[in-house]
């Protein structure tokens, strides 16, 4: 979940910044225009489709002159910590919409890691210490900007999120009940509690090991027993339908065991519960359903650099005469004609690139060929000719089925890598394989509840800012702003110095085209292909903050992200985080002049105290 934005008051004559804290993971390409006739069609069409998918999506939102409900597709499952489970897994839920997961006996690594399935996919489960997870949920990453992990209520066997759909606040939570532990564990009581306490609707995904002619087994057991007692005493029940059962191995046994617990709030969100009848490569079966919540809102929209039409771009730029002006010479003027600048830059570029629809299903992995599907449909036959027959010849034909199943995802997962490696040769595309295989046993984490200075967790995302925020800026968050000093005198012939025309297009170009923009949400790409529009305001702006010693208004706002630091055991102290600040492009390349002016005209390195490490060539600091 994204943590609320809060303006942080600066001291030491800087002057307020408008900070927003969230976690960002920004994953966009850009392409040289290609002067291949062949190559400008291909792009044509993809573009094409994202426009007509764009469109349908928009369709989809209304049936029958009626807004649509909104959606979610549930998935249950033990995977039996197969890995070849996820995999089956992913291959009967891609295309699904707004897909989640609620997973007990995952496949997780000897580091205990859960690895990504899918790039579409995130992870939550029980990351601290050195005890395997057993429990996790896996849901769209478009989704994960409303989910707040509960930690208070996770553990290896249980892992809990709150999720805001819509309108509802809803918690999911994936349990598993260990056979030879309590029922129910004692992590399951206090989050009930929690869920009824606060009117929020809670879904449970379990595997519980219990017995009870209750949820359609034909006995009962002691853990049956006290699992209803539990139910009982906090007015949970169970989503269970029918008498399919959802555990059946290959020596005849079979039962119902997993079970979809919720309260009354809950329940009335559940809609086409059923077992599927789909092969889980798991001696578990799948239990699907939906959660029904408001109106379906419109599909996530965005806009990527690599479709823009920088031809189209640069005539709406060049017919623009607010571009044009160099007579600046108050602070007022200054800040008017930033805003002049970053209005027409945002709106050519709206134009010139067109929106691009983010789907919320999951995408089709390249492993996944028609053999390997033609080769599930099969085994899914002989798996329900089995269950019905039930005779050893047909149970042996099953586990061979299976291993040679197994065998085929596993070859063609490997003959899809092999095609991903042959197909990359830029240095680019290196990279990007080089950083697919660091994420590999990647234990990523991400800022959600933390430890405020009394003990207790903080409860949602406005408290984790204002705790994250007094520890690492502490008071300066109430000091009030110093105003800056006057201006100290400068001669032109020093201004034109630093601010030489060559100097600053030398700046701009050494920027990396897709650096992470700020909150003008400018990238240094566009500045770059605009240049020759407005390197004559810019310089002449340029000039008069250096005069004047005035920083922008507009240049004042950054945004600030809180990244974990790597080996840190607890991830819910506030210290485990580092902070980054993001700013707009402008006002780093001011910066940049002005650091080369100092660096090679007055060559400051001759004077940099020993002690400093900041700001000297071939050394960095480290924090801890």
């Amino acid at each position: 979940m994204s943590v609320a934005s809060t303006t942080v008051p600066q001291t030491n004559n800087i002057p307020p910044n408008n900070t927003t804290y969230s976690n960002i993971n920004i994953n966009t390409q850009y392409n040289n225009n290609n002067n291949n006739t062949n190559n400008n069609k291909n792009k044509n069409k993809k573009r094409h489709k994202k426009t007509q998918r764009g469109r349908l999506c928009q369709k989809a939102t209304q049936k029958n002159g009626k807004n649509c409900l909104d959606s979610y597709s549930i998935t249950q499952i033990n995977l039996k910590r197969k890995f070849n489970a996820w995999k089956t897994l992913l291959a009967n839920i891609h295309g699904r919409k707004n897909p989640i997961i609620l997973a007990t006996e995952p496949y997780s690594n000897n580091k205990n890691i859960i690895p990504p399935i899918n790039k579409d996919l995130s992870n939550f489960y029980y990351k601290i210490g050195d005890k395997r997870p057993r429990a996790a949920i896996v849901l769209h990453k478009n989704l994960t900007v409303k989910c707040w992990e509960l930690t208070q209520f996770t553990t290896p066997d249980q892992v809990a999120v709150k999720i805001q759909l819509s309108s509802t606040e809803l918690i999911l939570a994936a349990s598993y009940m260990d056979i030879n532990g309590p029922v129910p564990p004692q992590e399951t009581s206090p989050l009930a509690k929690y869920a009824n306490d606060n009117n929020i609707p809670l879904i449970i995904g379990s595997d519980t090991n219990s017995h009870h002619t209750l949820w359609g087994n034909k006995t009962c057991n002691t853990r049956g027993e006290e699992l209803l007692d539990f139910l009982s005493s906090l007015g949970l029940s169970c989503a269970n339908k029918g008498s399919s059962p959802t555990f059946l191995n290959s020596r005849g046994h079979n039962s119902i065991i997993d079970l979809t617990i919720t309260n009354q709030l809950g329940g009335d969100l559940i809609s086409n519960w059923h077992v599927s009848d789909l092969y889980s490569n798991s001696d578990h079966r799948y239990i699907m359903f939906d959660i029904t919540t408001g109106p379906k809102k419109e599909p996530k929209q965005i806009r990527l650099v690599k479709n823009t039409d920088w031809d189209r771009f640069d005539e709406i730029l060049s017919n623009n005469p607010n571009l044009n002006n160099t007579r600046i010479n108050t602070t007022t003027e200054i800040d008017h004609n930033i805003d002049i600048i970053n209005t027409a830059l945002r709106e050519a570029f709206e134009e010139a690139c067109p929106i691009t629809y983010i789907s919320s299903s999951v995408r089709k992995p390249p492993w996944l060929t028609r053999e390997v599907e033609e080769a599930q449909r099969g085994i899914r036959q002989k798996l329900i000719t089995a269950r019905k027959k039930k005779t050893d010849a047909l149970w042996l034909a099953l586990r061979e089925s299976n291993k040679q199943y197994n065998r085929l995802i596993s070859n063609s997962q490997r003959n899809a890598w092999r095609t991903f490696c042959q197909e990359t040769e830029s240095v680019k595309e290196s990279g990007r394989m080089n950083k697919i295989l660091k994420s590999c046993n990647d234990n990523k984490h991400t800022l959600e509840a933390v430890y405020k200075p009394n003990g207790d967790i903080t409860k949602n995302a406005e408290e984790t800012l204002e705790v994250m925020t007094r520890t690492h800026f502490k008071d300066s968050v109430t000091d009030p702003p110093v105003p800056p000093p006057d201006p100290l005198p400068i001669t032109t012939t020093l201004l034109n110095t630093i601010y030489s025309p060559d100097r600053i297009e030398e700046a701009l170009k050494s920027f990396d085209p897709l650096k992470a923009a700020g909150p003008d949400t400018l990238k240094p790409i566009i500045i770059q292909k605009a240049w020759t529009h407005i390197k004559d305001i810019t310089r002449t702006i340029m000039t008069k903050n250096h005069e004047t010693q005035h920083i922008p208004t507009l240049w004042k706002e950054s945004l600030g992200i809180f990244l974990p630091k790597p080996g840190k055991t607890d991830y819910n102290q506030p210290k485990s985080f580092r902070t980054i600040t993001l700013s707009p492009v402008m006002l780093k390349l001011q910066e940049k002049v002005i650091l080369w002016h100092m660096q090679h005209d007055l060559n400051i390195a001759k004077d940099i105290n020993k002690r400093q490490f900041g700001f000297k060539v071939s050394s960095s600091t480290q924090r801890n």
